[in-house]
């Protein structure tokens, strides 16, 4: 009889110990379970939060280059503004603002050659005065065309010195239309014409420093 309650009894603490032990397993698979659970979401947030610091980074880095793209863009559009502002002001700038003093000086003095041709060789002999066309710079003087194929050469008067004041162009030269056994309007001396105007004398254009030979 006692060994019978002695199994009895070996068999319960058996049971218990076997219930314990499981317990005990469950308990520990429980909490790694937990455990892993944990960290499989700490992983995840760190994750999610190194996802966001790099989309942050890059959106301020983006935001940068835009912001430069703009600078850059504004710049070139700037710099595009002030080119065809530049271009349209060029463009506007009258002929004659690139002109020196001395070609206006000159184109003065030339002027004044043809109207001295037109007066002296044919007004004041009653011909009929051709248009003037162009002339050229010849040594010591200028060779001038006219419309009617009129063609005259006029050299500085040696000596100036004693012509009449009616006879002295600027800077006291006197001109003489040169003879080449052609022109019967040889050797006349030219009178110099008046109104040619003071200060106020206009500026001359392209054309006009072309046709008298001074470009």
């Amino acid at each position: 009889m006692s060994s019978r309650q002695e199994r009895t009894e070996a068999k319960q603490r058996h049971k218990i110990k076997a219930i314990i032990i499981a317990f005990v397993i469950v308990l520990i698979m429980l909490i790694c379970g937990i455990g892993w659970g944990l960290s499989h979401q700490l992983n995840k947030s760190n994750k999610m939060e190194s996802a966001s610091s790099m989309s942050n980074v890059s959106s301020e880095e983006n935001a940068k280059l835009e912001n430069s793209s703009s600078m850059v863009d504004s710049t070139s559009d700037s710099a595009g503004a002030i080119g065809s502002s530049e271009d349209v002001m060029n463009s506007n700038r009258s002929e004659g603002d690139d002109v020196t003093a001395h070609e206006t000086k000159m184109l003065r003095q030339r002027q004044e050659i043809v109207l001295g041709i037109n007066k002296s060789v044919y007004y004041d002999r009653s011909k009929d005065t051709p248009n003037f066309s162009y002339m050229t710079e010849i040594p010591h003087g200028f060779t001038v065309y006219f419309d009617n194929g009129n063609i005259l050469k006029v050299k500085e008067v040696d000596n100036s010195e004693g012509l009449a004041d009616d006879y002295k162009f600027e800077e006291n030269q006197g001109w003489q239309v040169e003879a080449d056994g052609e022109n019967i309007f040889e050797n006349i001396i030219l009178e110099k014409p008046s109104g040619m105007g003071g200060a106020g004398y206009p500026s001359p254009t392209e054309e006009e420093l072309h046709q008298y030979g001074i470009r």
